[in-house]
């Protein structure tokens, strides 16, 4: 494996290197991700953001929902299932049977085996859904699931996270508060249950991630939270961490350079790096004349979940630069396919693959 960034600087510092010792490392070691854009064909979907995107027998990325500007401050919501079939990158539009949920964006989905659960989201007329639908995605079959014990409250931009057969659901917002509530759906028998959860309660939030780690810990990054629905948004940036077999919140002193706060973002985990890419901070929307990959030059950040560092992956290519509300999916041999979202100023449809140097 490649020597990561820390511990070559490290090794530098140890024997003395300058200037001329690190470029000479830089060379030796190369960049640590690659940009690509990969030339997809067929009937391209909508622009969209607030979708999803989920791998499917490492063959298929199977997209549902999103939302774009129509223009005249109408917003057209969807429910369309798109597929890019990834042997051949083109895409093609799957007419799916069933219960077909209503247009909705800021949900989730989660696949266990075949079946594609998708949680929550916003709709037409300020519409917040709290119910729960599957798509068979041997079948193309959506079916609502009746519930054995009472939803928590519609919500959007929450996580859903599987865990075991389970999903683990936190926070979100229900049009009119931001939420931190956390929340587990139990496949088996499709219930809900609330459980007690001590430590440090977070804030609440909104559009942020939350990545299973190896040890078993659900850690959160980022996000943003209103007060109250006439108040500015307080984006963030700070990590905490909830220990699944205690069930106990923990707040995480992070070191390194710590990222721009920021919501709307995605996050991966590779090995012991948790990856983040995007988001959106008011603070950060381009300018006229700026590139964004200036306006928010942190766009890509990793956290070393061992060493609980923030570190900036140098990269190759062209890149994505800001958008947010895009979807982020592992595709295998350390390739993630970045599509839609949205840039600040309108919907996006393109499609950015980045590959991780290990």
């Amino acid at each position: 494996h490649r020597v990561d960034r820390r511990q070559r600087q490290m090794c530098i510092r140890d024997r003395g290197g300058g200037d001329e010792g690190e470029e000479q490392e830089e060379e030796l070691v190369g960049p640590d991700v690659s940009w690509s854009v990969p030339i997809a064909s067929g009937d391209v979907p909508d622009a969209r953001g607030g979708h999803t995107a989920t791998l499917y027998r490492r063959k298929y990325l199977v997209v549902f929902g999103g939302h774009y500007h129509e223009g005249n401050g109408v917003f057209k919501y969807l429910n369309d299932v798109q597929i890019l079939n990834l042997e051949n990158l083109k895409w093609r539009q799957k007419r799916c049977g069933g219960a077909v949920p209503s247009g909705r964006y800021g949900h989730t989905a989660t696949l266990i085996g075949h079946r594609l659960y998708i949680f929550g989201g916003r709709g037409e007329n300020s519409a917040y859904f709290k119910d729960m639908v599957y798509l068979d995605l041997k079948t193309w079959t959506f079916s609502k699931i009746k519930t054995a014990t009472p939803p928590p409250p519609g919500r959007m931009g929450h996580t859903s996270t599987l865990v075991g057969s389970k999903l683990a659901v936190f926070g979100g917002w229900d049009g009119s508060q931001t939420l931190a509530d956390f929340w587990v759906f139990a496949t088996e028998n499709n219930s809900w249950l609330r459980p007690r959860v001590g430590g440090p309660t977070p804030a609440p939030r909104q559009g942020h991630t939350a990545t299973l780690l190896a040890d078993g810990g659900l850690m959160i990054f980022g996000g943003y939270s209103i007060k109250d629905s006439k108040a500015l948004p307080e984006f963030l940036r700070n990590t905490i961490e909830l220990n699944l077999a205690k069930m106990e919140w923990t707040r995480l002193a992070i070191s390194g350079d710590l990222p721009t706060p920021r919501y709307g973002h995605r996050a991966v985990l590779l090995d012991t790096q948790v990856v983040v890419f995007g988001g959106f901070n008011a603070a950060n929307k381009p300018q006229r004349g700026v590139e964004p990959d200036v306006a928010f030059p942190d766009s890509l950040v990793a956290l070393d979940s061992r060493l609980l560092e923030w570190w900036r992956p140098v990269g190759e290519g062209r890149t994505p630069g800001m958008r947010y509300g895009h979807t982020f999916t592992p595709v295998g041999d350390n390739h993630f396919l970045i599509f839609g979202g949205w840039d600040g100023t309108r919907a996006l449809n393109s499609l950015f693959d980045l590959q991780i140097h290990t």
